[in-house]
């Protein structure tokens, strides 16, 4: 059986440069269309053997590549394509040869990908590596380097050659990406990086190494991270390096976040603190008692105009009760204590306070 390297080097490839001295061979034209124009009789050998012996195989693959649709004998002035002829770059483009077997490859390694890949959880700001099958269904689209309109004399075969081969060598690069992430390992997060950075090399895909590092670790890669990454590429630095650099940053991270969630969680305690020495709970009298045992730092108030739900803001941008919708100070202040107590039992992070305030909640449901 076929490894998956060859299979995609034997679908994949197409003997362009075969086609080119055919094709850019002007002598071979005249030929070329009293031999298309025989073909539906029997003629047609007779005009194939007129024909000189130096230009008769590339008067057959003309006319091969004008039977497929990718291609038509340019009648225009100067040997070049007519205005009519033009018109038809999008019809010729996507009955290139080649796109079928790619396009059939994509999709199999699109399916094949979604197995082997994690499934995804949709991190804010991870980048994605692009799609096999959009690049393959993109191909016949990459005529960058013909003219918006038709321009009488100037667009002939050697240009209409060009956006052949740049079609043809994008089809190479999403040939060499699909034989790239074919192995199982190349989608495991906890493969080593070392590893799948080399096979990118060996693949000619380096230049996706960011979005690969983020899709397959699932997170953001922001600018400290790609810098050290473009390193990686460009300019020599072990793969080791950055993985040690990373850990320690996220290591640091980590603890700078853990303090910050911690101080905000004393601030929620001493809140409800401030709650129990409260004699009324009025409106009026229980914001000035917060504002006045806190030193002005906790500010009773209403989370916005179009919400008249009660929050304390204990911090900038820190609101107790956000999102709860409690419109009673005795209800706010029977949450927050409940909060402040189901703190005592969650990780000091986002995922802990969310989950703190769940369990503040339900307590205030069931209170």
């Amino acid at each position: 059986m076929n490894s998956i390297e060859s299979l995609v080097q034997e679908r994949a490839s197409f003997p362009l440069e075969h086609y080119r001295k055919a094709i850019l061979c002007k002598e071979a034209y005249p030929w070329a269309r009293r031999y298309l124009a025989s073909r539906q009789s029997a003629a047609h050998r007779d005009v194939l053997a007129a024909v000189p012996p130096c230009l008769q195989t590339p008067v057959q693959l003309i006319a091969e590549a004008v039977q497929c649709g990718w291609f038509v004998v340019p009648n225009g002035k100067n040997g070049s394509f007519s205005a009519r002829q033009f018109a038809e770059r999008w019809r010729m483009a996507t009955a290139l040869p080649w796109l079928p077997d790619i396009l059939q490859l994509a999709l199999e390694a699109e399916a094949r990908a979604r197995h082997h890949r994690p499934a995804e959880r949709h991190t804010f700001g991870v980048r994605r590596l692009p799609g096999f099958v959009d690049q393959a269904l993109a191909l016949p689209h990459r005529l960058s380097r013909l003219p918006l309109d038709h321009q009488a004399g100037a667009i002939k075969a050697e240009l209409w050659f060009q956006v052949l081969a740049d079609v043809h060598a994008a089809t190479a690069a999403i040939a060499a990406q699909i034989e790239c992430f074919a192995p199982a390992w190349m989608w495991d997060p906890a493969a080593p990086l070392e590893h799948q950075v080399e096979r990118l090399r060996q693949h000619g895909c380096a230049h996706l190494l960011v979005a690969y590092v983020s899709q397959t670790r699932d997170r953001w890669i922001d600018s400290p991270e790609q810098k050290k990454l473009e390193d990686v590429l460009y300019r020599g630095l072990p793969v080791v390096e950055y993985e040690r650099w990373y850990l320690e940053r996220a290591t640091r991270e980590q603890v700078e976040e853990e303090g910050r969630w911690r101080a905000h969680f004393a601030r929620i305690r001493e809140l409800a603190g401030i709650f129990d020495d409260a004699r009324s709970f009025a409106r009026i009298p229980l914001g000035r008692l917060i504002r006045e045992l806190s030193g002005g730092r906790f500010t009773l108030q209403r989370e916005a105009d179009s919400n008249p739900g009660l929050v304390v803001e204990v911090s900038p941008n820190y609101l107790v009760g956000a999102g709860e919708g409690i419109e009673e100070p005795f209800a706010l202040a029977n949450f927050c204590q409940a909060l402040a107590d189901a703190l005592a039992d969650v990780p000091c992070s986002f995922p802990g306070y969310l989950e703190a305030c769940r369990q503040a909640r339900a307590s205030l449901v069931s209170f």
